[in-house]
């Protein structure tokens, strides 16, 4: 079994909230949470960021259902 500390999992957490999982568990959330990291450079590595201000529809397609 192993300690891990919710408020590092989950953002509506605002205290620290230590809880017992298992093994397989706790190393399915570090997974995850790695996963989001590298999504996270990645995606500003790529600078995949949009901006509604250009003009190529992406305003429209926002606003209109």
């Amino acid at each position: 079994m192993t300690t891990i500390n919710l408020k590092d999992f989950y953002p509506w957490y605002t205290q620290n909230e230590y809880t017992e999982v298992s093994d397989e568990v706790a190393e399915e959330l570090r997974a995850n949470k790695r996963y989001e990291a590298a999504y996270r450079r990645r995606v500003t590595r790529n600078k995949a960021q949009y901006s509604l201000d250009c003009d190529d529809g992406i305003e429209y397609s926002a606003c209109v259902f």
